[in-house]
C-alpha cells in the first residue's frame, strides 16, 4: 500500500536526516564518497538485523554481501575523520521493513492499543507493517544475532560507541513505545508470566513496586512489571555481548509515526504544528526526536529550524555524551530547566500523573513553557555544582524518597538548593530523619497555613519546603493553579514573562558568559516558532534582571520595542531568537 509519491533523491534515502546513515541502501563501493562528502563529523548508523540474515540462523558481516561489513564502514569513517555511533533497536523499529525482523520471523503482527495492526507511514508514502517482539522465537533469534554481532565487534576490535534504542512516537503528550503490543504473542507470553508468578507465590513484594500509583489496578501493575521485564531481557542481551561498546539505552520518538498520522497523511494534511510541539515535549522527557520518517517537504521550514536550533546543536550531546557533537560558543546553549519533577513511577505513560493530579504540571506548562523535566535522575539533579542549583527548584513525591534520595536532598539543601517535598506519603522513618536534621542544625521551620499546611526550612540560599498534597488533590483546577502560583512566587525565579498567542511555540536555552559578557551571570536565548498558517503576535514583558543583547535570524518575523516590553509579529512559518544577559 502506498499513500503518495515523495520526491526523495538518492542521497536522502541513504541519509534520511538527523545524521543517520542507512548503509544497506547503497553499494559499499560508494560508502567512501558518500561519507566523505557528508557535512557532519558524527554519523548515526542503525543496525539492520534483517539485512544480515536470511534465515535467522546464519549471519553475514562481510562474506556474501560487502554492504554488511560494519568494520569496513568504521574504517572508512575514521579515514574521513568521521565518528560513527551505532544504534541497536530493542523494540520494533518503524524505519525498518517489518519493524526490523528477518522475514522468516515476521509472523505475528503487532497490535496497537486501538486494536488494529500497527502500521507506520514511511517518508516515501509506503505503509510499513510492524511485527511483534513478544514472540518467543523472536527473542531466541535476537540473542543469536547479538551474540554473532558482538563477536564480530570484538574480533575486529571495533571502537565505535553502541546504544540500545527504544522506538516510539508522541501522542497526546505521551511517549508510546512500539514495544507496546496487544497481539496474540504478547497475550500468550503474559499468561506464562502470570503462571510463573502464581507458582512462585512470592508475597514479599519489593517496596519499589508497591510504591506505584494507587489508582492503577493489579492487572495494570502486573502488565507493567511484565513489559519492563521483557524489555530488560533485550537490553541485558546487548549489554552481555557488547561489554566494551555498549553506552546505554535511549528513547527515540519518530515524528509522523503516530497512530493518527496515517489518517492525516492520507488526506495530505500537514501537521507542522503538532510536530513542533512533539519536538519540544521530547526535550522535556529526555527523548530524542527524529524526523527521518517525515517526507522531505515537511522537514523544511520550521521543523528543520527547530532541529538545527534545539536538537542537533546541543541536545544530542547531552543525551549521547559530549563526545557525540562538537560544542562551539554558538552552539553551547543548553536547554534551560527551572524545574525538575522527580517521580519513580514505572509506568512510562503516567510519569507526570502525580504532578497533574495536584495541578503542578498544568501550572508549569502555562507559565514556564518547556522549562521543566519530568522524572529526571536525582543523581544528576543532586550535583553540588552551585551554578546548576541556582534558579532551579526540585520537586519530590514523598512516596519516592528513600535513604538515597534523602541524602541527595540534604546535600542540595546545604549547598543552596531549593526543594519542594510532598510529605503526606513520606515514610515515617524518613520524616523523623528530616526532623532530626533540623534539630541538630538549629534550623527553625516556618509554618504557613494557606490551602494546606506548609513548613519551610532555610539554610543560607537553600530552602526546603514541605507540603501536604492531600487537600490539593480535592481542589478545583483554578485553586490548584493559585496555590502553585503562590508557592513558586516565593522563590524569586529570574524569568521573563511571555504572553504568546496560541500556536506559537517557544523554548529557552542558556550558556555561561563569554569573556566580553562577564558582567552577567548567564546568557539566555529564547527561540520562537510559528508553525501555523496564521499571523501571530508575542509580547515579552521586560524584567529588571535581563538586558537585551541581540536579535537573531528574523525569519518571517519582526521585533519591535515598546516601553517595558518587546512585541514580535510573526507571519506563517516565522521564527526568531533573542539573546539576553542575565544578572541575579
Amino acid at each position: 500500500m502506498q499513500i503518495s509519491n515523495d520526491p526523495t533523491n538518492d542521497n536522502e534515502i541513504i541519509f534520511p536526516g538527523d545524521n543517520w546513515f542507512f548503509y544497506w541502501k547503497t553499494s559499499s563501493a560508494l560508502w567512501r564518497d558518500k561519507i566523505a562528502g557528508y557535512e557532519s563529523s558524527k554519523i548515526v548508523v542503525p543496525i539492520n538485523w534483517a539485512f544480515h540474515t536470511d534465515n535467522g540462523e546464519d549471519f553475514d558481516f562481510h562474506h556474501d554481501k560487502p554492504e554488511t561489513d560494519l568494520k569496513k564502514l568504521e574504517d572508512i569513517a575514521r579515514e574521513a575523520s568521521k565518528k560513527l555511533v551505532f544504534f541497536v533497536p530493542i523494540s520494533p523499529a518503524p524505519f525498518l521493513v517489518g519493524g526490523g525482523l528477518p522475514h522468516i520471523l515476521s509472523r505475528i503482527p503487532s497490535i496497537s492499543r486501538e486494536g488494529i495492526q500497527t502500521v507506520v507511514p514511511e517518508a516515501n508514502g509506503r505503509i510499513n507493517k510492524i511485527y511483534s517482539f513478544y514472540d518467543q522465537r523472536v527473542f531466541v533469534a535476537y540473542r543469536k544475532f547479538m551474540r554473532a554481532l558482538g563477536k564480530f565487534f570484538s574480533q575486529n576490535e571495533m571502537t565505535s560507541n553502541l546504544w540500545a534504542i527504544e522506538c516510539g512516537f508522541i501522542q497526546d503528550e505521551q511517549y508510546v513505545s512500539f514495544f507496546e503490543d496487544y497481539s496474540k504473542a504478547q497475550h500468550e507470553t503474559f499468561e506464562r508470566f502470570l503462571a510463573i508468578k502464581k507458582q512462585a507465590n512470592d508475597n514479599n513484594q519489593n517496596l519499589e513496586i508497591t510504591h506505584i500509583l494507587s489508582s492503577l489496578s493489579e492487572e495494570e501493575l502486573l502488565q507493567n512489571e511484565f513489559v519492563t521485564d521483557v524489555k530488560q531481557l533485550y537490553i541485558e542481551t546487548i549489554k552481555e555481548f557488547f561489554p566494551i561498546n555498549y553506552e546505554g539505552l535511549v528513547k527515540i520518538a519518530f515524528l509522523g509515526s503516530a497512530t493518527d498520522d496515517l489518517f492525516f497523511k492520507m488526506l495530505d494534511a500537514e501537521r507542522q504544528n503538532k510536530y513542533s510541539k512533539d519536538i519540544l515535549f521530547c526535550l522535556t522527557m529526555n527523548i530524542i526526536p527524529s524526523s527521518i520518517l517525515l517526507p522531505s517537504n515537511l522537514k523544511k521550514g520550521i521543523i528543520e529550524k527547530q532541529f538545527k536550533d534545539l536538537v542537533s546543536s546541543s541536545y544530542l550531546s547531552i543525551i549521547l555524551g559530549d563526545s557525540m557533537y562538537d560544542m562551539s560558543d554558538e552552539t553551547s546553549f543548553l536547554p534551560l530547566t527551572n524545574f525538575y519533577l522527580y517521580h519513580k513511577n514505572l509506568m512510562d505513560y503516567s510519569k507526570r500523573y502525580f504532578w497533574e493530579e495536584i495541578g503542578l504540571y498544568k501550572y508549569l506548562k502555562e507559565n514556564f513553557n518547556w522549562a521543566y523535566k519530568i522524572n529526571d535522575s536525582y543523581t544528576q539533579a543532586a550535583t553540588l555544582d552551585e551554578t546548576y542549583l541556582a534558579n532551579k527548584i526540585y520537586f519530590y513525591n514523598g512516596l519516592d524518597i528513600y535513604s538515597t534520595e534523602y541524602y541527595h536532598i540534604l546535600k542540595m539543601f546545604m549547598n543552596g538548593g531549593k526543594i519542594v517535598v510532598e510529605n503526606s506519603s513520606l515514610d515515617k522513618n524518613i520524616l523523623k530523619r528530616f526532623e532530626g536534621f533540623f534539630i541538630e542544625n538549629s534550623i527553625t521551620m516556618e509554618m504557613v497555613n494557606t490551602t494546606t499546611r506548609i513548613s519551610v526550612g532555610s539554610l543560607g540560599e537553600g530552602r526546603l519546603v514541605f507540603f501536604d498534597g492531600t487537600l490539593i488533590k480535592s481542589l478545583d483546577e483554578g485553586k490548584k493553579i493559585n496555590f502553585w502560583s503562590e508557592i513558586i512566587s516565593t522563590f524569586d525565579l529570574v524569568n521573563v514573562k511571555i504572553n504568546s498567542e496560541q500556536g506559537v511555540d517557544y523554548m529557552w536555552k542558556t550558556r555561561t558568559p563569554m569573556k566580553n559578557e562577564l558582567k552577567f551571570e548567564e546568557v539566555r536565548r529564547v527561540y520562537f516558532y510559528n508553525p501555523t498558517s496564521y499571523k501571530k503576535r508575542v509580547k515579552l514583558n521586560w524584567a529588571k534582571n535581563f538586558a537585551l543583547l541581540k536579535i537573531n535570524e528574523e525569519i518571517n518575523s519582526k521585533v519591535q520595542h515598546e516601553p517595558n516590553q518587546s512585541v514580535i509579529d510573526f507571519l506563517p512559518m516565522g521564527s526568531v531568537s533573542i539573546d539576553f544577559g542575565v544578572f541575579y
